[in-house]
């Protein structure tokens, strides 16, 4: 038994999380649902103005691969959480990763077509 108590009780949490998703209803339900509502939710970072704009630093614009990428709140949210994604499991991080960088030039296709 620990001696740690509430939210610092790592044991406890990873217990649980383990538990919640080894159900497979549960897997089927990330797997189809989570993603769209990360999705939906850089769409709607977008609108927000961005936190950094290129124009004013000239070697920001190769960072943001030609401006296919902004420095937005979207951004600034996604590249922490794969790297924390990374950090903790490589295999799995690594793609996550990817496709989360993926999400964002998707979301920049699109609403650069609207």
């Amino acid at each position: 038994m620990s001696n740690r108590i509430g939210l610092f009780d790592l044991e406890k949490h990873f217990a649980f999380y383990g538990a919640y998703h080894s159900n497979p209803i549960d897997i089927i339900i990330h797997t189809l649902f989570v993603w769209p509502n990360v999705f939906a939710t850089l769409l709607f970072l977008y609108s927000m103005p961005p936190i950094l704009d290129h124009s004013q630093l000239g070697f920001l614009k190769s960072l943001t691969f030609d401006s296919v990428l902004r420095f937005d709140i979207g951004l600034t949210l996604t590249l922490p959480r794969s790297s924390i994604r990374t950090f903790l499991d490589l295999k799995v991080g690594v793609p996550i990763g990817v496709y989360m960088l993926m999400l964002m030039l998707e979301r920049q296709c699109l609403v650069s077509e609207l």
